[in-house]
């Protein structure tokens, strides 16, 4: 018999059985068929429109006894629409048994004298060709209302895995189903006059007492408060550190102004609070998964409905997912059949008076393909299709120098405004126009990103302003108002606009507390959570590079207000700069966050509060600084985002070293360990080794001997695979080399020093802060490499190097400006250099003016290695605590870092060693 004639024969006996079978059970098969191989007992029900349990059940038994159909092995102990697709798959031709495996299925009472297989949750076509044939038999008419009831079933019924409380999805198809933001509290017309009277006739005295009293009110929070991610009532959030009052009286014509406008009673009890987000979990999530398989099924049933319009957002949104999940090829895949279909069916079928859809959905497509492009490396294609969106979206952006400029100045007027006047331009679009905001605040957040690795600063910072405001004009979407906060603030810290960034802060954190339902992957319509935070994220990330610092106290009191508005607490900080107003509106951001987050929007929170962290280390607030940074590390090991905790612990662990909380810095690590041992790039590994010779280097105890180190480079050999973040391996073999000529290991320090010349460690302002604290590090090396050359009389390597510390000190120098956190070492090692140059009165004059640096940015390491450096130079230092760190660095005789605490926590510093002609 021919292959041709078995089919032939197949296809009768198929016929025969469907012609045997009554009416209802020809019904419930055609549904089967139309919902696909795999059939769930409820999405059945739903497409089948019945009502009647048992006569399906009667049906489905009669199915299962004429093998058409056979169990698939549902999972329903998650929740009734919960099913489990890791289950082992068997040969169907191998299971002949009729049985039901699904486990946690719930019987109707009406089936209860029927066998388990009749009420059985998941089953599938034992023969595909049954399901075709079945298929094949009905009608265009109903192909279209079955898929079209399966598309509904599947907006409306699918839910979240258990692990994230089995709820619906709060947005299916670009459509969000709650509002979710916390809505502004309005003043009363009567209550702004009373408020506008009081403030006028406040006397300045009293303000300033006020806001003394404030700051002086609040306490520091607990290691346990930092590491839960929660800072309760007692916690209070305090961007800046004390001194506001002198600010305040110094701006008391600002103070009067912005109080007039936004009518804030000054009381002496507003504080604020970081949004806690200790309950979110997502270690267990599998939302992914079941959203990658909804998303899959809708595709199929939207073409079979004729749903063109679904068909495009499902396939966005299919595309969307596989990127976040890192399923690029599938997502390239997926935006090209959208694209296909974009110029052929949607375009052909356009109904009049809707042409302008075409380009905006274009733009979704390109802005996709960008990301898809960053993720594969390919930065300037990425640029070129960001590019063509914006144009797509009818806001090309702008290539000249001149029309870059024009646009910047007028965008950062609208961000003045919004920032220190009333917020005019906040929340006022809304449907369609609030998603055209958010699709291009999302747009400009990645081409902000794209610019900043390109070290393009000036687009980035233009891409950063315009992405906040256009955020900030439709309020809805939370990741992205986030993204756009976190950006902005670092781009802020780059051009050092302080004030903006603290302000940021603190708008960026209370916008946390405005949502009031569960946050999605994906909010972009009606009150679009996500969008607004990656806005808020631009911002703050660009206004650092222009050093704007003029703006100061208004910005506080406008973040005072807000919180107040919001019954929420602000402790008055003193404001820097632009940076501050920045971080002021990306804090009361995070406080309009009300409920659960999902893990997209967490990563969004996850960026923010990671820039924001690297920005209060900056400006040297180093206990905030590390209070956010244990708050970020939590959030980022929740949502398993490697790469965000292995870009603020090196960050974090410097600022733990320089609080001497060693132990602490020790832990986080060890964790950067863990983390390395997951990650497949080796950015995390050379990180680790680095930072164990650093904590002996600024410690003289050892984590991991120098030997165990350097076996790294012998393993890695000449190149290492630091692609990610290639600071790693500028700071490991800086930090190597540093070792070396400390212990006046000449010939391993050649070695090292031949690797550090392949790189680039200016520590510029443009530098990263790793590489700012690289360039330190490089900085110290070349003093005591000079110092030896200068005792063994080599006059070539010692004018080499006189010339290579006379330009990085200049670098450093500028980089001050912004960096303040470098001002204690670099004045000390500034103090060293005039000493080894005869320049001593210069020299005690620097060390003073580094130890006054130490103690006002509460730098405990400086200040103690201050001292002893003091001590050495007036020769008032004893022999042991001269000879402690070297003596310690021999393999034999190395210290433990658990002795730090039997030692109670002395810390052994090197001495900075002296000409011997001296």
């Amino acid at each position: 018999m021919t292959y041709g004639s078995e089919l032939c024969l197949i296809l009768v006996l198929i016929m025969k059985t469907y012609d045997s079978l009554s009416s209802y059970q020809q019904l419930l098969l055609k549904c089967s068929a139309v919902i696909g191989e795999m059939i769930p007992r409820d999405m059945l029900n739903y497409v089948m429109n019945q009502k009647n349990p048992r006569m399906t059940a009667r049906a489905v038994q009669k199915l299962f006894e004429i093998r058409v159909l056979s169990c698939a092995r549902g999972d329903f102990t998650q929740g009734d629409a919960c099913v489990s697709f890791d289950m082992r798959l068997v040969n169907p031709n191998k299971d002949t048994a009729i049985k039901c495996d699904c486990k946690g299925i719930r019987i109707h009472e009406t089936c209860l004298d029927l066998p388990k297989y009749a009420s059985c949750g998941y089953f599938r076509f034992r023969l595909g060709a049954f399901r075709e044939t079945t298929y094949n038999l009905l009608t265009d008419s109903q192909r279209k209302e079955f898929h079209g009831r399966a598309v509904r079933y599947l907006e409306k019924e699918t839910r979240k895995c258990k692990a994230c409380g089995n709820a619906f999805f709060v947005r299916i198809l670009g459509v969000r189903y709650d509002e979710g933001m916390k809505k502004k509290l309005k003043l009363q017309r009567a209550s702004r006059k009373a408020q506008r009277s009081a403030t006028n006739n406040m006397d300045l005295q009293k303000k300033t007492s006020q806001y003394s009293a404030a700051t002086s009110s609040t306490g520091s929070p607990s290691r346990s408060q930092n590491v839960n991610i929660s800072t309760g009532g007692d916690s209070k959030y305090s961007a800046v550190k004390k001194g506001s009052s002198d600010m305040l009286k110094q701006n008391c014509i600002a103070v009067t102004t912005i109080k007039r406008l936004f009518q804030l009673p000054m009381s002496p009890d507003l504080s604020f609070d970081v949004q806690s987000i200790s309950y979110a979990d997502f270690s267990n999530c599998q939302c992914p998964q079941i959203l990658a398989s909804m998303y899959n099924q809708l595709i199929e049933h939207c073409e079979g409905s004729d749903l063109k319009d679904k068909l495009m957002d499902a396939m966005l949104e299919y595309a969307y997912l596989c990127i976040i999940s890192y399923n690029i090829p599938q997502a390239i895949k997926i935006l090209n059949r959208a694209l296909t279909f974009l110029e052929t069916q949607v375009t052909a079928d356009i109904d009049d008076g809707t042409e302008w859809k075409i380009p905006l959905i274009r733009a979704k497509i390109e802005a996709l393909f960008g990301r898809c492009k960053v993720e594969l490396g390919e930065i300037a294609e990425a640029q070129q299709l960001f590019m063509k969106a914006m144009t797509d979206y009818g806001l090309p952006f702008p290539t000249s120098q001149i029309s870059t400029s024009i646009i910047i100045r007028r965008l950062q007027m609208q961000q003045t405004m919004t920032l220190f006047c009333r917020p005019i331009n906040v929340g006022i679009k809304q449907g369609y126009e609030a998603e055209f905001c958010d699709d291009v605040s999302d747009c400009l957040a990645l081409m902000c990103n794209l610019f900043i690795e390109r070290n393009m600063w000036k687009q980035a910072k233009l891409a950063a302003v315009w992405s906040l405001n256009k955020a900030l004009h439709s309020d809805m979407d939370f990741f992205i108002l986030c993204n756009a906060y976190a950006n902005m603030i670092q781009v802020a810290h780059h051009y050092g606009m302080q004030q903006i960034c603290i302000a940021l802060e603190v708008h960026a954190l209370r916008l946390c507390h405005r949502k009031k339902t569960n946050v999605e992957p994906q909010e972009l319509k009606d009150m679009d959570f996500f969008i607004l935070c990656n806005a808020y994220a631009n911002m703050i990330q660009v206004a650092h590079h222009y050093g704007m610092q003029q703006i100061c106290i208004a910005l506080e009191v406008h973040a005072l207000r807000l919180c107040h508005r919001k019954k929420t607490n602000v402790e008055p900080q003193e404001l820097k700069g632009i940076c501050i107003a920045l971080e002021v509106h990306a804090l009361r951001l995070c406080h309009r966050k009300k409920t659960n987050v999902e893990p997209q929007e967490l990563k969004g929170v996850a960026k923010l509060y990671g820039t924001i962290f690297c920005a209060r280390f900056l400006r040297s607030e180093i206990e905030h600084a590390i209070e956010l940074g244990f708050v970020m590390l939590r959030i980022s090991s929740t949502i398993h985002a490697v790469t965000y905790s292995l870009q603020a612990m090196p960050i974090l662990i410097q600022a733990l070293i320089m609080r001497k909380r060693i132990m602490e810095a020790v832990t986080v690590l060890f964790e950067l360990e863990y983390f390395a041992e997951e990650d497949i790039d080796n950015s995390g590994r050379t990180w680790y080794y680095a930072l164990c010779i650093g904590i002996h280097l600024e410690t003289g105890y050892t984590v991991i001997p120098y030997n165990q180190c350097e076996r790294l480079y012998h393993i890695e050999g000449e190149t290492m695979s630091t692609v990610r973040d290639p600071d790693a391996e500028k700071r490991y073999f800086t930090v190597m080399w540093l070792w070396s000529v400390r212990n006046d290991d000449w010939e391993s320090a050649t070695i090292w020093h031949s690797k550090i010349k392949n790189f680039s460690i200016g520590g510029g302002d443009q530098d990263s802060i790793a590489n700012i604290f690289t360039a330190l590090y490089l900085l110290e090396a070349l003093l005591v490499f000079m110092v030896g050359k200068m005792d063994r009389r080599n006059i070539e390597a010692m004018s080499n190097a006189y010339h290579e510390i006379g330009i990085l000190m200049n670098t450093l120098e500028k980089t001050l400006k912004v960096v303040k956190a470098i001002a204690p070492r670099f004045y000390h090692l500034k103090a060293y250099y005039k000493y080894i140059r005869y320049e001593e009165n210069t020299a005690m004059t620097f060390l003073r003016k580094a130890r006054n640096n130490a103690i006002k940015n509460e730098n405990l390491l400086e200040e103690s290695w201050l001292e002893h450096s003091e001590k050495a130079w007036t020769n008032s230092l004893s022999a042991v605590n001269a000879d402690f760190w070297t003596e310690h660095c021999d393999p034999n005789n190395i210290i433990d870092y658990h002795e730090i605490d039997a030692n109670n926590g002395r810390i052994g510093h090197y001495t900075l060693p002296t000409p011997l002609y001296i």
